[in-house]
């Protein structure tokens, strides 16, 4: 399966996600903290557990503004992208991370 067959089942997953995009090629986020700190906490999160996970996202930090993005070359990796999205979901409640107000894209 190649991840434009996988859309339909990729976006209904990500319904309770807020914001995350799927498209033909990958699955995206962009994060809106209210502190470079409160960022680069996050990305460290991330990173980690990337490294705990062997799944690799692009990530983007530009002072206050996080972008993750999956790419995925086959359905499994999908999978496990998901699961890794609902994690990274927890993130900023488990490391009490604040979001700034009104920007959140």
């Amino acid at each position: 399966m190649i991840l434009k067959e996988l859309l339909p089942y990729i976006e209904k997953e990500l319904e309770n996600f807020k914001d995350w995009k799927a498209s033909e090629k990958s699955i995206t986020k962009a994060f809106i903290f209210d502190s470079h700190i409160n960022a680069l906490k996050f990305v460290e999160a991330v990173s980690l557990e990337a490294i705990s996970r062997e799944s690799f996202p692009e990530i983007k930090l530009s002072y206050e503004k996080v972008e993750l993005a999956f790419f995925s070359e086959n359905d499994s990796d999908v999978f496990k992208q998901i699961d890794f999205i609902k994690k990274i979901e927890q993130f900023c409640d488990c490391y009490g991370l604040k979001f700034a107000p009104e920007k959140n894209i």
